[in-house]
């Protein structure tokens, strides 16, 4: 195994040695406006949520505390540490970013509670205050999401 890994390096290395400067690979594109817009979420946070289980069912209320951090100029992690309305803490991560060619915000959301991996698609409203994020999934109250 580590013959191999070693190989691959070396094979690697001689590529980009052999490489001809002149022929430079393309530069990535910049951050656009809603990179630059998430940045406004940063740092840490009390929070409030409210879900509906059910229709016509009052709202499940839980408080709990976010953190959330850059990675590089396209994305943020947020992790989010809550209690929860049937009584026991739960912990999460959600990533964020923007993706110009769908034009909307993307993300993924992954908990302690759960084992269904998230995807979400999303706009910020023509206030440029709400941004609304999207996601089919399981239902949460399913015995069989649950872990």
């Amino acid at each position: 195994m580590k013959k191999l890994v070693i190989a691959g390096f070396a094979a690697a290395l001689l590529a980009v040695a052999g490489r001809n400067p002149a022929q430079e690979s393309p530069k990535p594109a910049g951050p656009v406006k809603e990179h630059e817009w998430l940045k406004q979420l940063l740092g840490n946070w009390d929070m409030e949520s409210e879900m509906v289980m059910e229709p016509g069912q009052p709202p499940m209320k839980s408080k709990g505390t976010e953190s959330v951090r850059a990675i590089g100029d396209f994305w943020i992690i947020s992790e989010i540490k809550s209690d929860t309305p049937m009584g026991f803490p739960m912990s999460a991560l959600m990533t964020l970013g923007f993706d110009p060619q769908k034009k909307k915000y993307v993300g993924t959301w992954v908990d302690s509670m759960m084992n269904h991996l998230w995807t979400y698609t999303g706009t910020v409203d023509a206030t440029g205050k709400i941004l609304t994020l999207e996601s089919e999934g399981p239902n949460m109250m399913s015995p069989s999401t649950r872990m």
